[in-house]
Formats: C-alpha cells, sequence, structure tokens
C-alpha cells in the first residue's frame, strides 16, 4: 500500500503528472494487482491527510476505466464503499463516494438495487439521505420510480423529519410527476398510498415558524404536484389550502418591512431565506389561479405579494429586442390573467387599472403596454401616457426609470403618432444615451424614429430642429452593439436626409472596425443609399482608398443615381474582376450598368473579355460557380454596345459549355437567351455552328428546354418562344433527340419543342402578329437582363404561329400529346 501511496503522492504534488492524471493512474489501474483495493483503503484511513485529494483521483480513474473492470470487481468495489460510507464522518469524503456510487448506477443500471439497502442504512446513520438525494437529483429512469412509493413510506416513519427529509420527498416526487401523462397507474402506485399523510405532514410543517428550509422543499413539491399531477389538485385543496392563510399571513407580514425583495431565476442554488420562499409561493398561488383553485383570502395575498417594492431586474439579462425583457416572475400572475382568454374583459381592465395604480412597480409599465392594444381604445394610450409621465417617481433606480421609458414607447407606438408626445419622448431618451444603459436608449430612438418615418408624425426641418437642439452624444460600442448605432442613426436619417452628426465624418472607420458583421454591412450600405443622395462626390472621395471588396460595392451603390461619376474608373472596376471574391456579383452588374452608357478602349476591352473568359470557363467549383450568376447581363451588354453584334466561334464554344456544367436556372436561361438574340442577327453563321456540333447541340436543346420551362420573366420567355419555334421550321432539326437523364426513352427533340409551345400557347397567342407589326413588349419587365433584351427588340422578326403547322408539328407528339393537342 505503501507504494499505492507515493503514486498518488506523485501525482498530487507534480502539476505535470495531475494535468494528465487520470491516464497516470490508469497505467498503474492495469498493471498493479492490489490497486483498487489499496486505495479504498486509503480513502477510508482517517489518519491519512490527503485521502480527500485522493478520493478525487481514484473517483476519475475509477469511472474512467469502469466498463473494462470484471463484473466480480466492481461488485466488490461497490461492497467497500457502502460500508465505508456508513462510517465515513469527513464530509467531503462522503461527497466524493457519493458521487462514485451515483456515477456507477448511471453506467450500470443494476446497481440501483441499492436503494432499499441505503434506506435501511439510513435508520442508522443518517447522512446516507445525502447520498439518496443526490442519487435522485442526478439520475432518473424506471428502477429509480420504483422504489419512489417505499421511500415515501420509509421518509414518513420518521420521528423528526428535517429539511434533507423533505429534499429527498421533493426529488421523489419530481422522479414520478410526469407519469400522470405516460402512466397513470404508475403514478398512483408512486403516491396513492402516501399521498394524505404527506399533504397533512406539508400543513403541519407550514403552521410553524422555525421551519423555513422545509417549507421551501414543500412549496416546491406542491408546485409540481399542481402543475403536473392535475388528479390530485382537489385533493390538495381540500387537505391544505384551508391551512394556507395562517402560512401566509405570516409569510407577508414577515417581509413587508423589507425595502426590497430580490427574485432570483428558479435554477439557481439559492440560499434558503424569505425571499426564496416568497418566489416559490408566489408561483404556487399563480398555479392556484390559473386553476381557479384560488379562495379569497388566497387571491388577496397573491395581490398583496404582487404590491410589495420588487427588486428582481438582472442587468445580464436586459437585451436589445422590441420588447426588452427582466426577470418578470413577480408579474407573472398579471400576465398570465391579461393573456387568459377566459379572463373577461371587464376582469382584465381592472386588472391594468389596479397595476396603473401602485408605485413603483417593477415591470408594471411593461405589461400595461403589453395588453393595452387590446383592452382600451387606441386613444386611450395617449391618456395612460400622460398618466404615467406625470407621475412622480420615488424610485431613481436606472434599471426601473429605464423599463418605465421603453414602456412609454412602446406604448406610444401602439398609436399614430402625435409631435408633442414624440418629441417628449425623444429627449427623455437622448438625456439618458449618456447612462450604463444608453444603448437601450439608443435603440428606442431608433423605434420612434421609424415609427414616425411611417406614420409621417413630424416634417424634415421639425425633426432637423429637434436634433439639433438635443445636442445628441452617442454612447460608446462594441461589435454586438455597433448595429444598433448604425440603425438608429439610419432611421433618423429616414426622417431627415441632411443631418450633420460627427459621427458620419467617421462611418468609414466604424465600418472597417466590424468588417465581417453582415447585419451591420446590411445597415451600413443602406445608410450609404442615403449619403449618396445627399452628396456621392463626398462619398465616392471616402472610399477612394478603402480595400477592394468595400470600393466595389460603394461604387455600385454611386452607380444607381449618378454612374457619370465612375467613367473613369471602368478600368479600374474591370481589373477588380480579374480575381474572384464574394463581391464579384455586384462588380459584374457595376461593370455592366457602366459599360452600357460609356465606349471603352481596346484595352479596357480585352480585360472585360478575359472577365467574360474567366466567367464562361467556371464549371466544376460550386462556390465559384454561384459568383457567375450575372455573367449573362454583362455578355449581352458587351455583345450589344462593344462587339457590334458579332460573335466568334470560341465564344460560342464557352457559353456552350458554360450552359452544359451550370445548375443555376438564371445562368442557363439568360445564356440560352443570348443564344437566341445572336441566332436572329446571325441564323446562318449559327446554324452552321450548330450542325457541326450536333451531338453537343442535341444536349445543348435538352438542357434548354428543361431549364426554358421555369422561366417568369415574360419577354425572355416571349424570345425563346419564338427562336424554338423557328428551329422547329428546320429539317436539322429532325435529326436530334431529346436528352434527359430521368426519362428512359428516346424523344425527338422537335417532339420536346412542341410541347414547349404547346405548354406555352398562351405565350404563343400573344406573339402570333400580323407581318407588318412591330414588336410588342409586354409587361412587368421583372430584371434588369430583361429589360435589356426588350431594348434590343429590333432583334426580334415578328412571327405567326398558325395553327395548321402546330398540327403539322403533332406528327413528332404521342397519342396523349396529339389529344392534348386537339382540345386545344
Amino acid at each position: 500500500m505503501a507504494n499505492i501511496l507515493q503514486v498518488y503522492e506523485q501525482c498530487i504534488n507534480n502539476p505535470e503528472i495531475l494535468r494528465h492524471g487520470d491516464q497516470y493512474l490508469s497505467e498503474y489501474l492495469k498493471n498493479t494487482p492490489n490497486f483498487i483495493l489499496d486505495s479504498l483503503k486509503l480513502i477510508f484511513d482517517i489518519n491519512q491527510q490527503q485521502r480527500k485529494y485522493i478520493a478525487i483521483l481514484f473517483k476519475n480513474v475509477i469511472l474512467l476505466n469502469w466498463q473494462h473492470l470484471q463484473q466480480q470487481i466492481k461488485s466488490d468495489i461497490l461492497k467497500v464503499l457502502v460500508d465505508g460510507l456508513q462510517q465515513e464522518q469527513q464530509v467531503p469524503v462522503q461527497e466524493i463516494i457519493t458521487i462514485i456510487i451515483t456515477e456507477v448506477m448511471r453506467r450500470d443500471p443494476e446497481y440501483q438495487s441499492l436503494i432499499p439497502q441505503f434506506l435501511h442504512l439510513y435508520a442508522l446513520n443518517p447522512h446516507i439521505i445525502n447520498t439518496l438525494i443526490h442519487i435522485y437529483q442526478q439520475l432518473d429512469g424506471q428502477n429509480l420510480i420504483s422504489y419512489c412509493e417505499i421511500i415515501l413510506q420509509n421518509m414518513l416513519s420518521q420521528q423528526a423529519p428535517t429539511s434533507k427529509t423533505y429534499n429527498l420527498v421533493y426529488q421523489v416526487i419530481k422522479m414520478f410527476s410526469h407519469c400522470e401523462q405516460t402512466d397513470i397507474e404508475q403514478l398512483k402506485q408512486c403516491f396513492d398510498s402516501t399521498f394524505i399523510q404527506w399533504m397533512e405532514r406539508f400543513s403541519q410543517v407550514l403552521q410553524q415558524q422555525d421551519q423555513l428550509e422545509s417549507q421551501i422543499y414543500i412549496m416546491k413539491a406542491l408546485n409540481l404536484i399542481f402543475k403536473e399531477m392535475k388528479s390530485y389538485s382537489k385533493q390538495i385543496r381540500k387537505v391544505i389550502l384551508p391551512q394556507m392563510t395562517q402560512f401566509l399571513d405570516r409569510l407577508t407580514n414577515s417581509i413587508q418591512y423589507l425595502e426590497e425583495i430580490n427574485f432570483l431565476d428558479e435554477c439557481y442554488e439559492q440560499e434558503p431565506n424569505q425571499e426564496v420562499l416568497l418566489f416559490y409561493t408566489l408561483q404556487m398561488l399563480m398555479e392556484l389561479n390559473n386553476q381557479q383553485l384560488c379562495n379569497s383570502t388566497i387571491y388577496n395575498s397573491l395581490l398583496q405579494i404582487l404590491s410589495m417594492p420588487i427588486k428582481n431586474i438582472n442587468l445580464d439579462h436586459f437585451i436589445m429586442e422590441d420588447d426588452p425583457t427582466v426577470v418578470q416572475a413577480v408579474l407573472m400572475f398579471f400576465e398570465q390573467q391579461l393573456s387568459n382568454k377566459k379572463t373577461s374583459q371587464n376582469a382584465k381592465q381592472l386588472l391594468l387599472q389596479y397595476l396603473q395604480q401602485q408605485v413603483e412597480m417593477v415591470g408594471q409599465y411593461v405589461i400595461i403596454a403589453q395588453f393595452s392594444s387590446d383592452l382600451f381604445n387606441p386613444n386611450q394610450n395617449f391618456v395612460i401616457i400622460d398618466q404615467i409621465l406625470k407621475q412622480q417617481s420615488n424610485n431613481q433606480n436606472q434599471v426601473f426609470q429605464l423599463q418605465k421609458l421603453i414602456a412609454l414607447t412602446n406604448l406610444y407606438l401602439l398609436t399614430q403618432g402625435q409631435v408633442e408626445v414624440f418629441t417628449q419622448l425623444f429627449q427623455l431618451h437622448v438625456q439618458q444615451l449618456k447612462s450604463q444603459l444608453g444603448l437601450v436608449n439608443l435603440f428606442n430612438l431608433g423605434k420612434l424614429c421609424a415609427h414616425a418615418s411611417k406614420n409621417t408624425t413630424l416634417d424634415e426641418q421639425s425633426f432637423k430642429y429637434l436634433v439639433d437642439s438635443s445636442n445628441i452624444q452617442f454612447p460608446s460600442i462594441d461589435q454586438d452593439t455597433a448595429h444598433i448605432l448604425f440603425d438608429s442613426v439610419l432611421q433618423m436619417l429616414k426622417l431627415c436626409k441632411t443631418l450633420q452628426f460627427p459621427i458620419l465624418q467617421n462611418i468609414y472607420h466604424y465600418w472597417t472596425t466590424y468588417p465581417h458583421d453582415s447585419l451591420l454591412g446590411q445597415i451600413f450600405y443602406e445608410l450609404l443609399e442615403i449619403l449618396v443622395t445627399i452628396d456621392p462626390v463626398s462619398v465616392q472621395q471616402t472610399f477612394s482608398a478603402t480595400n477592394g471588396l468595400i470600393w466595389l460595392k460603394v461604387n455600385t451603390i454611386i452607380a444607381k443615381h449618378q454612374p457619370q461619376l465612375l467613367i473613369n474608373f471602368i478600368p479600374q472596376i474591370a481589373q477588380q474582376l480579374l480575381v474572384f471574391n464574394e463581391f464579384t456579383p455586384q462588380g459584374i452588374m457595376l461593370l455592366k450598368t457602366l459599360l452600357q452608357y460609356n465606349s471603352i478602349d481596346q484595352l479596357t476591352l480585352n480585360t472585360v473579355i478575359q472577365i467574360l473568359d474567366i466567367q464562361l470557363n467556371i464549371q466544376k467549383e460550386p462556390e465559384l460557380e454561384a459568383l457567375t450568376e450575372h455573367v449573362h447581363d454583362l455578355l449581352f451588354v458587351v455583345w450589344n454596345k462593344h462587339m457590334n453584334r458579332q460573335i466568334t466561334i470560341q465564344l460560342l464554344s464557352k457559353i456552350l459549355q458554360k450552359i452544359m456544367h451550370s445548375e443555376i436556372p438564371s445562368t442557363i436561361n439568360g445564356l440560352t437567351t443570348i443564344l437566341c438574340a445572336i441566332y436572329l442577327q446571325h441564323s446562318n453563321q449559327l446554324l452552321q455552328w450548330f450542325q457541326s456540333n450536333s451531338e453537343s447541340i442535341q444536349q445543348l436543346f435538352s438542357k434548354w428546354l428543361r431549364f426554358a420551362s421555369i422561366l417568369q420573366q415574360k419577354s425572355l420567355l416571349q424570345l425563346q418562344i419564338n427562336v424554338i419555334y423557328q428551329f422547329t421550321l428546320l429539317p436539322f432539326f429532325d435529326q436530334l433527340f431529346y436528352v434527359d437523364p430521368f426519362i428512359d426513352k428516346v424523344i425527338p427533340l422537335k417532339a420536346k419543342m412542341t410541347e414547349f409551345l404547346i405548354s406555352n400557347q398562351q405565350q404563343c397567342k400573344t406573339i402570333a402578329l400580323d407581318e407588318d407589326d412591330e414588336f410588342q413588349d409586354i409587361d412587368s419587365i421583372e430584371t434588369e437582363f430583361e429589360n435589356d433584351i426588350t431594348e434590343c427588340h429590333n432583334l426580334i422578326q415578328p412571327i405567326s404561329i398558325s395553327f395548321e403547322h402546330l398540327q403539322h408539328l403533332s406528327k413528332h407528339l404521342s397519342k396523349e400529346q396529339q389529344q392534348f393537342l386537339r382540345k386545344q
């Protein structure tokens, strides 16, 4: 054993070994025959000074290797632990042994059969109850539920139950509390035999004045019974509710002189005190009220508790949302009553009036704001706002005042707006911007301004005067809160675009501090949209030296309003697009927009052609393929404006390969639409190219027809119908077939073309024009690309699709399709 002690001491005294103590001791466990027995002797040796640390190390190594131990060794370990636990007096060692036993039961549930043995030992060794409590706190399962009845019976036999007795009873009730929904018979088996006795015992303890901790566990148990085991509710009402009056009177009297009550989270391990008892009592009373089990005494006690000054705010939970929330356990009653459909309208109005009459109740204004819209005429909100604004507050707690102001704001947002009230609330929020929670005020300023913008509450000049006279000092921000600052400034600028905030002079600095925040970026670029309309030159100069990604995005915004400012930047923009990045799609559209209105030199045109080559060659990488979705927009403008509508065989081949490898519908339909325009301009040249690539063209048209069916833009669909119709007139297509990986049989390509024409017959009728008519644009131009095609209308020759021709084409159709055609 001396050698084993040295092993433990070496581990305890050497931090490097201790860091990997589990693995270190596992080697000794495997290679030392008496390691387990000697370790247990050390743990229970009262003369061993370090046995607490030895017990911790033993716990870790034995649980790590438990599944690899032989069954007999496991049983021997448990026997020694249980025997030693009876004699052990040192609390830390008791706790460690309890943890080992509990975790062993978790790994091997058959050892949960030790529960009756622990109950027997409890009569001789009261501290064993700590082990039972820990087991029922940490574990669950049918085995443990099966022992609940015997535990409750055993605990009833105790002559002098302690708070730990009631803790165990609570843990046991919690173990089977769900059974009413899953197995009502099991619930009855667990609780029927002792229920009445326990309710009487609970009632007796609630009458005593020195049983605070026991009363807390009783209230927690009663809460569970009321919430989860409603079949017992009526019996509780008969047994325990008549005895509640004195308890409630004594409880409320004992705390009425406190200046404030601090309610903690239910999951938090609180020290037992009057506040904690009040917390669980309040929960039980509200549950009683929900089940309509309250008598007048209980209801009055509930209102009395709710009328006390409550401190229930946790700053960490005060979050920036549309409905800021705090820990509002004390006001849950009002929320439940006001949101309950069974509560009459008159009762709801009385409850709200009660809330308004109370002084300094934290959370009351939030509740009023939340439910006023459903209970009062909207004009009544201004009356409530006026009453709250005029109230003199004795509570100078910063958070209380902020919550009150937020409630006023939420009430105001339920109205159609009023200049005087808006001005007063705006100024109140501005005054608090430098406080600890100034960001919350800033957030609500944004909400106020968004509401004013929507309802046109005040004109631009009035708002500018209000802002200029308010001396707004913005609070400091970090990455998590920067979006609040940007959004609030954005909402103010929407009311008055000419506002001058110092922050706008450094807007680039704020953005580059958090360049990868998507929410911040979205608001930032919306801000720039406004600033560009006022002074595009300054914006352009501000961002002239920024990195390429932001520069592209900013210039995209400028191009919407004053593209002429960017004429000299076309070569620079083109150079940026030779390398793929997240703003490539926006950059392509920016370049396309500028090329529509400006001529370019040959060098820049070569760069643009190089960009097209790169975009059309991206075929396999999905993440890069997504960045080429606007290649057809740029290609069409270059071909139409800068290539004299000429096309090279090399470029045609790249278009073909891009279509064949792409799975992006917009890319496929965009490029096939360009092929339509090229065919109508150079039909002979394109037909020769088709004939020299017949096998590839067969696959091209098969994919073309599959994706053309999802076209939504009317002009693009019209153009494709026009050209496909003309293809049906060409003998060349008689020899081609439709290729579909999901269809086994071979279908003539003209059959699919005809099917496409029939399925889009309404569009066919739309373009069945007389020979002398000009091309008629169809309404609802939906995309920039569609608009570009429409502007190029002289490419499209008017056609007339006759019914006779459709009948001629029907020889390519199946019998079902022919029948459908005849019906049409």
